[in-house]
């Protein structure tokens, strides 16, 4: 993520999502690149939204876990019983205080087509930046 602005008007260029220049803006998904001017752009909208199959598959193994120590290992408390029951319970904790989110930018032009851009919180603080930077050049209605 960088902002510049040279003899090309691009004000702002992210390498994962695309660049901003003066009138228009290029977006890139993979090898393909989408243009949208800016003059029609009607609405931008960045969409937070929590994942919780994560939470789920840790819950699910963390219980799986403490049930089966409790069942078959119980008879043999030895250090592997009692390894395998901080195993569970950090899991299943860790189970409860997780979060993941998925953030989606949704830009509507005036002719109702939508492009869409998705990615996970590890990009949270570009498609932020990139978000910010198009409401500013937006006209304002």
């Amino acid at each position: 993520m960088t902002a510049l602005e040279t003899k090309n008007d691009i004000i702002y260029f992210d390498k994962k999502f695309g660049y901003i220049t003066d009138n228009q803006l290029i977006i890139t998904k993979g090898t393909t690149k989408n243009k949208v001017y800016i003059d029609s752009i009607k609405r931008v909208n960045l969409f937070k939204s929590r994942v919780f199959l994560s939470n789920l598959v840790c819950f699910l193994a963390s219980s799986s876990l403490l049930l089966y120590v409790y069942f078959y290992l119980k008879s043999n408390k030895n250090i592997f019983f009692y390894s395998l029951i901080a195993i569970g319970l950090l899991l299943l904790v860790y189970s409860f205080i997780h979060k993941f989110y998925i953030y989606r930018l949704v830009i509507k032009e005036n002719n109702d087509a939508v492009v869409e851009i998705k990615t996970t919180q590890i990009n949270r603080d570009q498609i932020k930046d990139f978000y910010k930077t198009i409401l500013k050049k937006i006209p304002k209605t």
